[in-house]
């Protein structure tokens, strides 16, 4: 395509345009030329580096590696002090060796009444993590844990304890019945006289250890479960 005499117009103005550029440029003392750089480009050049924060942000946080959560353990009307808690937590990562961005928790803000009236708050947090298929342990009362068990909480032990050991903690075997399991199931064990739960001092009277019935760690539930009944 043959160039107009516009096209030639532009083009020298362009070339005339960024001489003058670069003269001024050349000419300016360094205030000015911060002066000028801050009216002209300042703020374009903030704004790519936010887009380009937001963007990274943005990666990291939909595509970037996630934590994984391989064990949840629940205190139903505890009272532990935080270095206690916090020993508990390291002794259980200890036994499951978490790997990198795998994550252990335990949650002891439960309070759930024996009586009929409670902690609304706290039966509906209990409901709604065992829904979610959040929670592997629930240790609570003896009255406590036998309304949830009653509920279908909770697995039946016989099927995943081995049947030696079983047979060795058939005296703390906590029983309970549900609407769909009329007979008695032991879906619990007493943790009374248990010296390796006790050390943690959890102001927990007559504690009941259970494996929630829809755990997603089944294997680190069982674990941690033998770990205090030994």
């Amino acid at each position: 395509m043959k160039e107009t005499r516009l096209d030639d117009s532009a083009s020298i103005y362009s070339k005339r345009n960024e001489e003058s550029e670069k003269e001024k440029w050349s000419q300016m003392n360094g205030k000015e030329k911060w002066q000028y750089f801050s009216q002209y480009y300042l703020l374009k050049l903030c704004a790519i580096i936010v887009l380009s924060i937001f963007a990274i942000y943005l990666f990291v946080t939909i595509l970037g590696p996630k934590d994984k959560l391989i064990f949840e353990m629940v205190l139903v009307n505890s009272n532990m002090e935080e270095s206690k808690i916090e020993e508990m937590k390291q002794e259980i990562e200890t036994l499951l060796k978490p790997e990198k961005r795998e994550i252990v928790m335990l949650d002891d803000s439960y309070y759930i009444s024996e009586k009929e009236q409670g902690d609304m708050s706290s039966e509906q947090k209990l409901s709604v993590c065992y829904y979610a298929n959040e929670l592997d342990i629930i240790v609570a009362n003896r009255s406590v844990f036998e309304k949830y068990a009653k509920l279908g909480f909770f697995c039946d032990l016989a099927e995943l304890l081995p049947t030696d050991q079983y047979s060795q903690v058939k005296e703390q075997l906590v029983f309970a019945s549900t609407e769909e399991q009329k007979e008695e199931t032991a879906y619990g064990i007493s943790l009374e006289g248990s010296k390796q739960f006790e050390k943690y001092d959890t102001q927990i009277s007559d504690p009941v250890i259970g494996i929630v019935s829809n755990s997603k760690n089944v294997k680190n539930a069982v674990s941690v479960l033998e770990s205090y009944i030994k």
